[in-house]
């Protein structure tokens, strides 16, 4: 090896001048001058140093960043690493001949890696640098975001192992990243975002923090988005019976809306009560009279809720009266008589009525502050009139329209029959003379009582212990079953509930009889003999005449739940009614006195008759049964 370099080279063959021309001492002192003097070679391994300003950190999950200092004149650089500290060029696991900055890809995030970097120079490598460390750590899962209020969003999500902080990136442009979003650092799960606008839509990702040694931050987690809502506008509660009316203006971009309600002020969606999924304008129903009522509204959409309208209260008035019931209507002549039940509260009634169905308060003729039953007259017979009744209160109003009812006013008598010859012939008698006209004969069947069914057309008569069906063309009776009934005198049938009324025995008790079926049941004792009975058409209240033996009869109320019966009053004086039926069309009662044949009408109010005609008389004698057909 040429130890001397270039100067020395010079300075020997100096050194061997000297030799040819000069003396044998000066040699030596100039061949060790110029060997001492003309070294100067400080390039070699030895001077080399370890890299200095060794740093490491992660920008992306996955991925460390390592990044030094390069050492002048060195050719190349080695980088060693491991999961534990004090890493040599021994333990660590080598990547050779890298440049500063040096991305390393590692096996796994959450785990913090070691690292040393080494400057090399041919066959040579100087010691380690200092060592610096960094965690790579997994982007957050489970991110998701809502708006809960108006001009904000908030972004959640699953806390990652090794992190100590987050930071948020966020857009109004899908596609958000580290480099286009706007930071938002040191953030936490849940955050809640101010943005500057609602009805726009908002792009979050989050990113995951280390701060120790050189730093970390995960990659992007999954992006998610909302758009935050406006409160509704122009929010408005007007109150009526028993409810209050909300309206408000539609929000651009609300799928639906919420209120919320309280009878105190300062209502919001944490202190009221929630009714979801409404529409404007909502009527809030069944409220206090008297009591007042305070309501926000929020606008809700995809993962949003806009914060709370203005509040607005109201003070409904008490709830208006229900709706009348037990409405009919019953056609006469040239008039319709209109019954209902009156309503416990009510100031008044109105009825409205109209040619054509589906009458209304809006629709129908008024006729103001009437009462039960009423008499609508002066209409034209043939003609269908249709009514409703309404119950109405001056505190709180009128209540809506009850069930329609019609009717036919109709000049025509109505059809009626009878049971004579001692209960054995069919004949229909004229209810405004009294005159009859045989129909047929009942065989060896002594019919005690008659009722009519008019929604199958169906004309019953009851003996001592049986139902029969009697043929209305012939009179020929069929025996439909054994009623059981024992002695059985009065009949009477009542359409709603397809039954027949049967007065048992002397004195008798009160029974029902399933037409269809025949089953029969005991209602309980009349503690009187009764010979005729009779459903009234629209009330449906059962009368009854009692049986008189030679005496007079009595006309009485029959309850037809218990069988209690309520005396109205003598029929006369010493008349004997053995059949009842009410005239469908009028609600008049009609009543036969068997000695005389004598047709007579029945006010049911006190049980004083009066005569048919000018005479009342039925040719075929001992009527013992009345019924009408309509």
């Amino acid at each position: 090896m040429n130890i001397l370099g270039r100067k020395g080279v010079a300075c020997l063959i100096v050194a061997l001048f000297c030799i040819c021309g000069c003396g044998p001492g000066t040699v030596a002192v100039l061949v060790l001058a110029g060997t001492a003097g003309t070294k100067d070679h400080d390039d070699g391994p030895k001077a080399l140093q370890p890299p200095s300003g060794v740093s490491a950190r992660s920008q992306a999950s996955g991925e460390v960043i390592v990044e030094w200092a390069e050492v002048a004149r060195a050719d190349s650089h080695n980088i060693y690493w491991d999961v534990g500290s004090g890493v040599t060029k021994a333990s660590g696991i080598l990547i050779p001949n890298v440049a500063t900055p040096f991305a390393h890809p590692v096996p796994s995030n959450g785990t913090t890696y070691f690292y040393v970097v080494t400057a090399v120079r041919g066959a040579n490598e100087t010691s380690e640098s200092q060592e610096a460390s960094a965690t790579p750590l997994d982007p957050p899962a489970g991110v998701s975001a809502q708006s809960d209020a108006s001009y904000s969003a908030s972004i959640a999500w699953n806390p990652v192992a090794g992190a100590t902080t987050y930071t948020l990136y966020w857009d109004t442009l899908p596609g958000v990243t580290k480099a286009t979003g706007i930071r938002i650092p040191a953030v936490s799960s849940p955050h809640v975002q101010s943005v500057p606008s609602n009805g726009v839509p908002y792009y979050f990702v989050v990113t995951a923090v280390n701060s120790d040694g050189g730093g970390a931050e995960s990659t992007e987690s999954a992006e998610w988005n909302v758009t935050p809502l406006e409160p509704p506008g122009a929010f408005s509660a007007s109150a009526g019976p028993g409810e209050v009316t909300l309206q408000w203006s539609l929000v651009p971009g609300a799928a639906s809306y919420s209120i919320y309600w309280s009878t105190s002020a300062g209502v919001t969606r944490v202190t009221g009560t929630e009714i979801a999924g409404v529409t404007s304008p909502h009527v809030h129903p069944n409220l206090v009279g008297g009591t007042t009522y305070f309501y926000v509204v929020t606008a809700g959409g995809p993962l949003a809720e806009s914060s709370e309208s203005t509040e607005v209260s109201a003070t409904p008035a008490p709830p208006a009266p229900p709706p009348p019931t037990g409405v009919l209507a019953s056609p006469g002549d040239s008039m319709v008589t209109i019954i209902w039940s009156p309503v416990v509260g009510a100031d008044s009634h109105n009825i409205y009525w109209d040619f054509f169905p589906g009458v209304t308060k809006t629709t129908g003729v008024l006729i103001p502050g009437v009462t039960s039953p009423y008499d609508h007259t002066g209409l034209v017979n043939g003609t269908t009139y249709y009514y409703v009744v309404t119950a109405d209160s001056i505190a709180s109003g009128e209540s809506g329209e009850s069930v329609e009812r019609s009717a036919t006013p109709t000049a025509v008598p109505s059809f009626l029959y009878g049971a004579g010859l001692s209960g054995r012939r069919l004949v229909t008698i004229d209810p405004f003379t009294g005159l009859d006209l045989t129909i047929g004969e009942f065989g060896q069947v002594s019919i005690h009582g008659l009722a009519y069914d008019p929604a199958t057309d169906t004309l019953y008569g009851v003996t001592w212990n049986r139902i029969y069906h009697i043929n209305q063309v012939t009179g020929i009776t069929t025996n439909l079953f054994t009623a059981n009934t024992g002695q059985a005198e009065g009949l009477a049938f009542d359409p709603s509930s397809n039954q027949l009324y049967v007065a048992e025995g002397f004195p008798s008790d009160l029974k029902t009889i399933d037409a269809t079926t025949g089953q029969r049941i005991i209602i309980g004792p009349l503690s009187i003999g009764l010979a005729g009975l009779a459903l009234h058409p629209t009330t449906n209240a059962l009368y009854g005449a009692s049986w008189a033996g030679g005496g007079a009869s009595d006309l009485y109320e029959i309850d037809t739940s218990t069988a209690f019966a309520t005396l109205i009053g003598p029929i006369g004086s010493g008349l004997n009614i053995q059949g009842i039926s009410f005239d469908p069309t009028t609600g008049t009662l009609y009543g036969v006195e068997s000695f005389t044949d004598t047709l007579y009408t029945i006010d049911t109010a006190t049980g004083v008759p009066t005569q048919v005609g000018a005479t009342g008389s039925i040719r075929v004698p001992n009527i013992l049964a009345l019924a009408f057909k309509f």
